[in-house]
């Protein structure tokens, strides 16, 4: 569950208002909405954790892998999956980071025992529906998380630079 105080309504509703309209393996379902007088929440689907604790988690002092190359392909495959699917419908994420990717086993049991995990993209508050395109002049310079922020989106960035998706 995603608790916001009242002041921060508008937040809360861009965020359901993109997530009800994503439906697809790999990007986290909105359960529903609830709005109290003094607090609003999303409810949800449950995740097991985030990329980011889970690689912590897994961090080992002899530099052993947090994950196998299979699994580490399968999960940045998921991610492209997702990306792909809300890129097609017109929605940009803008803060794709480790702590917005959540993770949970597979409900395969042979593939459990392999390392592998369902992986769905999480926290759309800064997302930007009804992208026109993916040229740098149409996208808002810092925003999102600085460290994961793509270069050309910095301020004073060449806006002539431009990425495909």
């Amino acid at each position: 569950m995603k608790t916001f105080i009242a002041s921060k309504k508008t937040e809360l509703d861009k965020d359901a208002a993109i997530l009800e309209n994503l439906k697809y393996p790999n990007i986290l379902q909105l359960i529903f909405c609830t709005i109290q007088p003094k607090s609003c929440s999303l409810v949800l689907e449950l995740m097991s954790t985030d990329l980011n604790k889970f690689i912590q988690g897994r961090i080992s002092p002899d530099n052993e892998l947090p994950f196998t190359l299979p699994v580490a392909l399968d999960i940045m495959l998921q991610i492209a999956r997702g990306l792909k699917y809300i890129h097609e419908r017109g929605v940009g994420h803008r803060d794709i980071k480790p702590s917005n990717i959540l993770m949970t086993p597979t409900p395969v049991p042979e593939l459990v025992e392999m390392g592998y995990v369902e992986v769905k993209l999480a926290d759309f508050g800064m997302a930007k529906a009804k992208l026109m395109s993916c040229t740098t002049r149409s996208q808002t310079a810092n925003v999102g998380t600085p460290v994961y922020r793509a270069p050309e989106l910095f301020d004073g960035a060449d806006a002539k630079v431009s990425h495909r998706v």
